[in-house]
């Protein structure tokens, strides 16, 4: 029996993801320890899309999408988020220069956490409501208020941590290419955000994820998702000497501060780090 075109897109999507998970550990031991949060949700979402096209080839007979493939193919947003803001704090904390207090930068990390995982876990939740053949026009209803919920949610953290982008790399002393690179990469992130939001409240089939047109799944599902994580390990390819640029050991345990041009950096892990005075 020939494969469909989507069958065929995961096939490829589950190759593609494979071949960058090597990739991915080596830029985490060229980062080190301090950025393991970071890494934890690149890694999550690469297993996240290698699960979701596993379900999808596996279920390419099926005429109605599995539960766990839409609640699997529905969270892929949110570790992009949280990636991309735990990239955001590496490079405030090694490289940009910021008079803002560790505790506001805390707060500030805190509410980006809630909001992805908050919308991710509505998403989540509506889509399965709606996966059933069985459901009520009550579980319809609800489904897809969850759905826009949980869509405006991620679009509010997403228009976050592109505030945060735009503040960031413009105090960036040096490593201007990864601010660039950074823009680009939450700019895809918003894409994908947007379409989220334009799903959940016009609730056309055409327009699904799970049942839409080939193009809908290709551009959104697959390609945009997949070129903000190139441009995230990009950023992470481009600061992968972030360490040693410090003088500093990438699996160290110890806190230690070195001296860069007369100034002092405290270089504790990079989500509760102060930038340079």
């Amino acid at each position: 029996m020939a494969l469909d075109s989507t069958t065929k897109l995961s096939i490829a999507e589950l190759a593609i993801y494979i071949v960058l998970l090597p990739l991915t550990a080596w830029l985490l031991y060229k980062h080190g320890r301090r950025a393991l949060a970071t890494f934890f949700f690149l890694f999550a979402f690469d297993i996240l899309r290698i699960v979701a096209a596993g379900i999808q080839i596996s279920n390419h007979n099926n005429t109605h999408p599995s539960t766990s493939g839409a609640i699997v193919s529905s969270i892929g947003l949110s570790p992009l988020l949280l990636a991309c803001a735990g990239l955001l704090a590496l490079l405030r904390g090694y490289y940009a220069t910021s008079n803002r207090s560790q505790f506001a930068t805390l707060i500030e990390e805190a509410a980006i956490h809630v909001g992805a995982i908050t919308g991710i876990a509505l998403l989540a939740t509506g889509g399965t409501k709606l996966g059933d053949d069985n459901d009520t026009q009550s579980d319809i209803n609800t489904g897809y208020t969850l759905l826009e919920a949980g869509a405006v949610i991620l679009l509010v953290t997403w228009i976050a941590v592109s505030f945060l982008c735009g503040q960031i790399c413009l105090k960036l002393q040096n490593q201007r290419s990864a601010g660039f690179v950074m823009v680009l990469a939450c700019t895809f992130i918003g894409v994908r955000a947007i379409y989220s939001v334009v799903y959940a409240f016009d609730h056309a089939k055409s327009l699904s994820p799970f049942t839409g047109t080939f193009a809908v799944k290709f551009v959104f599902m697959f390609l945009v998702q997949l070129i903000a994580f190139l441009l995230l390990l990009a950023v992470a390819f481009v600061t992968r000497n972030i360490l040693s640029d410090h003088g500093l050991s990438a699996w160290a345990q110890e806190r230690r501060t070195g001296n860069r041009g007369g100034r002092s950096r405290d270089t504790s892990v990079p989500l509760t780090s102060r930038s340079s005075k």
